[in-house]
């Protein structure tokens, strides 16, 4: 007995049951068709109208600052490896283990405030916030030790 004799067609018999969605139905990663439109979040229209204000600029500077806040985040975990390798002291190793970890966390700590806090303001007082982070946040140890280790040398 054939899928014609059951009312069905040829092109039915190559579908699966969970293949055939309602038309509210949305899969995320697939492709809306003539028929269908997909609805879009208020939040992610903002945020893109957000994205599409800005100057191409203003996208390569923060690419730039993040990118510094990367490696002052990269430089405090070499000062912080360099820490641990001496010997313990009693009365400092916990003050210093907790300034060492702020040091670690501040930089991503200052970026999360920069953007998440300081969003609906214009782009500039983010850049604003974001190179005061680099004033203040850059990691003074390191930043010594290779002046010092320069000077040193060329003496």
């Amino acid at each position: 007995m054939g899928d014609r004799e059951r009312g069905g067609t040829d092109d039915e018999a190559l579908v699966w049951e969970s293949d055939r969605l309602d038309a509210s139905a949305v899969v995320p990663g697939s492709r809306p068709t003539d028929h269908e439109e997909v609805p879009v979040v208020e939040e992610d229209r903002s945020a893109l109208a957000a994205i599409d204000q800005l100057p191409s600029g203003v996208l390569i500077g923060y690419g730039a600052i993040l990118g510094v806040f990367l490696v002052y985040t990269i430089s405090w975990v070499t000062i912080l490896l360099k820490r641990l390798a001496t010997p313990p002291q009693p009365l400092l190793d916990g003050v210093d283990r907790v300034q060492m970890l702020l040091g670690l966390a501040g930089p991503a700590l200052w970026v999360v405030f920069a953007v998440c806090f300081v969003r609906g303001r214009r782009w500039y007082w983010q850049m604003l916030w974001l190179v005061l982070g680099l004033v203040l946040l850059a990691p003074w140890p390191w930043i010594i030790t290779l002046i010092t280790a320069s000077i040193g040398g060329a003496q």
